[in-house]
């Protein structure tokens, strides 16, 4: 039989054990969030200078049309 030292002990290693894992999830979530934040802002940006460039190969041709 178990006495009542025992479980207490079990228990107390049972929620640190939960509390540990808890951790563990929160920053796994953390880094999946910011990572993807890091992906959305490096896209959003190279789509900006991809814009950027290309509006400024174009230049000569809209300023001729105008002309």
């Amino acid at each position: 039989m178990v006495d009542a030292k025992e479980m207490e002990f079990r228990d107390e290693k049972t929620a640190i054990s939960n509390h540990n894992s808890d951790k563990i999830k929160a920053i796994k979530t953390r880094f999946t969030i910011e990572t993807l934040s890091f992906l959305g802002i490096t896209i959003g940006f190279t789509l900006s200078m991809f814009n950027t460039y290309r509006s400024y190969k174009n230049l000569n041709n809209e300023l001729n049309k105008v002309t």
